[in-house]
């Protein structure tokens, strides 16, 4: 059955997501809310809410948004080209 997820749930997801795996937040969640928290259920509240996690097996650190917005996963993992254009030589001086 869909249960809807309150904001103290939501609060949860938001403060833990960062320091725990999926398996170990959707089974501190279930304790805590009183009803079961599939692992499933947890990841996709997780992602809706915009929290991605950082690659890697048993890492428990999110990744950080790019000063563009974008985030580092879109682009397979690889940073994004984010060099400056190369500036254009100055202009000579026009004399009068």
């Amino acid at each position: 059955m869909n249960s809807v997820w309150n904001e103290i749930e939501r609060q949860f997801i938001r403060e833990n997501a960062a320091n725990v795996t999926d398996e170990e937040g959707a089974r501190l969640l279930s304790d805590i809310a009183g009803r079961t928290i599939t692992v499933h259920a947890w990841r996709k509240q997780r992602q809706k809410m915009g929290l991605k996690k950082a690659p890697g097996r048993g890492v428990c650190k999110l990744e950080k948004e790019k000063k563009d917005g974008r985030n580092p996963s879109a682009t397979g993992g690889k940073p994004a080209d984010t060099s400056p254009e190369p500036e254009a030589p100055p202009e000579a001086p026009v004399p009068f």
